[in-house]
């Protein structure tokens, strides 16, 4: 079984980013107890921070292209409906 970093990290490489999130308060308690308790492992606490540094680049990242793809989408609409959108099509010509 991979350990919590590896699985925070797989999942955002998938684009599953809900699950991600779920991995990573899993992980956020684990570590916020075992420093309550004194027990926290600095190598485990350093993996945190770069994978939380890693991990926002990819989502800010993934956050402009997708907000690029829905402005492309909302300029296309305001063209109106497209042959690959599924509205309707009519060509004319003189053959």
């Amino acid at each position: 079984m991979l350990d919590p970093a590896s699985q925070v990290r797989s999942a955002i490489e998938r684009g599953e980013f809900a699950r991600a999130g779920v991995l990573w308060e899993e992980w956020s308690a684990e570590l916020s107890s075992a420093m309550l308790a004194g027990t926290l492992d600095p190598d485990e606490w350093a993996q945190a921070q770069e994978l939380y540094r890693w991990s926002r680049n990819v989502l800010v990242t993934e956050r402009a292209h997708l907000l690029h793809r829905l402005n492309k989408l909302h300029v296309a609409g305001a063209y109106g409906p497209t042959a690959s959108a599924g509205g309707p099509t009519f060509v004319q010509g003189r053959f």
